[in-house]
């Protein structure tokens, strides 16, 4: 996120403005972000070792570095992240802000998928969110990635034809 004044011409403090960071390399404090997301996430992989399926480790640095990314914004964020590799899957805590959700949780939780799609977007790579599952359990969300290779792609052949919209009498 990235802070901006906006000049109202009027006496006072200035409102602020926030906005997402598209790419991380336009911005100086988002690109240390990236940069340390991936040392630290290169020195869990050091330590970890590997486990069987895990969608980042088949050679696709790309993909490790967007999900250092993520986790550490999620983090950030207090949803104490619990990353599943092999599934593209991060359990996580509801967030500060499910108070609001009795009144409005598309928009809370659509604001929390949009700021992980953004985050994802700051690095090259191959991964995007499929979708954003609240409170899965009392106490969880899930936030479900997947590989841009997967993306369901209608089938042109075995699509329907397009339906004659309904006539007014």
């Amino acid at each position: 996120m990235r802070e901006e004044r906006l000049q109202v011409g009027s006496r006072g403090r200035p409102p602020l403005a926030y906005h997402p960071v598209r790419e991380a390399g336009s911005n100086p404090a988002a690109q240390r972000r990236v940069d340390g997301a991936r040392r630290r996430g290169a020195l869990l992989r050091a330590v970890t070792p590997p486990t069987s399926g895990d969608a980042a480790r088949e050679d696709d640095v790309d993909a490790e570095a967007q999900l250092d990314v993520l986790y550490e914004h999620l983090d950030d964020a207090g949803l104490s992240p619990v990353l599943d590799e092999s599934a593209l899957r991060f359990e996580m805590l509801p967030c500060n802000y499910r108070g609001m959700l009795a009144q409005d949780q598309s928009t809370v939780c659509g604001t929390h998928a949009r700021l992980a799609r953004d985050t994802l977007a700051q690095v090259d790579g191959p991964l995007e969110v499929e979708r954003l599952d609240p409170f899965i359990t009392a106490d969880s969300c899930a936030l479900l990635l997947r590989h841009a290779r997967d993306r369901a792609v209608p089938d042109p052949v075995s699509a329907p034809p397009p339906r004659d919209p309904p006539r007014a009498p």
